[in-house]
């Protein structure tokens, strides 16, 4: 039998030049499961027929029919197909797209319409529970890593992490290097949305987080702390305080 010019033979040896046969031949579903993955001409073929408007019709046809999107969820739901687009998402392509498409008219009517719904959901009982019991589970997880207990690198007192009475002064993770740590944020939040896996592990302990008390960690700040130490110094040595009165 012929197709566009040419016997299904030829068309299935290597030789053959696709480039000049006809469209129907693309389509055709023989050649296409027999040769569409292996060919390279057949490859070219397809991506000139798909040049067209009537190769693009038809692709955004088939991929808006339930055969279609049932077989592009089922590639996305892949590991590879998760894999690919946690890939292009963190391309500057891929953000520049997102970003443009959020300022749009069109997101802020979805976010519109979807923003009931989305606050419902989160402000229910079940979803506040998942999300205590995510916490509560991050946080046990690091049990083994951190100390249970500890002294302040300050006033020495006597701290715990994750003890069961909750009376008892807890550990504050310490920005000790000027705020230049990779958790920018709150140590214990981020504790609390992380597991402790062998990344987060690592990126922990990159932190080189120090230790204090709630007291402590409250009056140290954290940018220009061997001026704000030095200063310090100086007034104890001093024995009293320099006023500098402001008019204005």
């Amino acid at each position: 039998m012929k197709y566009g010019g040419c016997t299904r033979e030829g068309l299935r040896g290597q030789a053959v030049n696709l480039s000049n046969t006809s469209s129907n031949l693309v389509t055709h579903p023989n050649l296409r499961n027999s040769m569409a993955h292996t060919d390279p001409n057949m490859i070219k073929a397809y991506k000139k027929y798909n040049a067209y408007p009537k190769g693009q019709a038809r692709t955004k046809k088939y991929k808006t029919s339930p055969k279609g999107k049932a077989l592009i969820r089922k590639l996305e739901s892949s590991p590879k197909g998760k894999a690919r687009r946690k890939k292009y998402n963190a391309t500057p392509k891929a953000k520049a797209r997102t970003k443009k498409f959020q300022s749009s008219l069109k997101y802020k009517r979805w976010y519109k319409k979807r923003k009931p719904m989305m606050k419902k959901h989160y402000s229910s009982p079940e979803y506040k529970l998942s999300k205590k019991n995510r916490r509560q589970r991050n946080l046990d997880s690091w049990k083994e890593i951190l100390p249970r207990e500890a002294l302040c690198g300050i006033c020495g007192k006597a701290i715990f992490f994750r003890h069961e009475d909750r009376k008892l002064p807890r550990i504050n993770f310490d920005h000790q290097n000027g705020g230049n740590e990779v958790i920018k944020g709150s140590p214990a939040r981020w504790l609390m949305n992380h597991l402790a896996t062998p990344k987060n592990i690592a990126i922990w302990e990159s932190c080189d987080f120090g230790i204090l008390c709630n007291e402590c960690n409250k009056q140290t700040p954290t940018k220009d702390r061997k001026q704000w130490a030095t200063n310090v110094v100086k007034y104890i040595s001093k024995g009293t305080a320099k006023i500098v009165w402001v008019v204005g």
